[in-house]
């Protein structure tokens, strides 16, 4: 008896996260801009620019926007070192310690509609 009981709540176990799961990617999936990039491609050397573009237009993606990407991690500010154990809160310690995706380019983004200048307000 106590057999078919585990079996019975395995079973409905898994059909509740089967079911649940499905609702939290359908509703993520619909929070997404239908434009929103889905691929992404690493390790592309500014010679080799050209010939991806080639390649992407071939293959239907014509307007793609190509944005150089690198990794980083914070290591000191004005000189001084940063580490995660100068920080109370925990949040800022994380911060801290991950590794950020940094971009650049000569001109901002037309299809974005906020930038912060930082700059201007030190």
């Amino acid at each position: 008896m106590v057999q078919i009981v585990a079996l019975a709540l395995g079973v409905t176990a898994l059909f509740l996260l089967s079911f649940v799961s499905r609702d939290l990617m359908t509703s993520w999936q619909g929070t997404i801009a239908p434009d929103a990039p889905n691929r992404f491609v690493i390790n592309i050397q500014p010679s080799q620019k050209g010939a991806l573009e080639l390649w992407l237009g071939q293959h239907g993606l014509a307007s793609v926007a190509l944005q150089p990407m690198v990794r980083g991690r914070l290591v000191s500010v004005n000189g001084k070192p940063v580490s995660g154990r100068s920080y109370v809160e925990e949040r800022a310690r994380n911060l801290v310690e991950r590794e950020f995706n940094l971009s650049w380019g000569s001109l901002l983004p037309q299809e974005i509609a906020y930038w912060r200048d930082v700059a201007r307000r030190a």
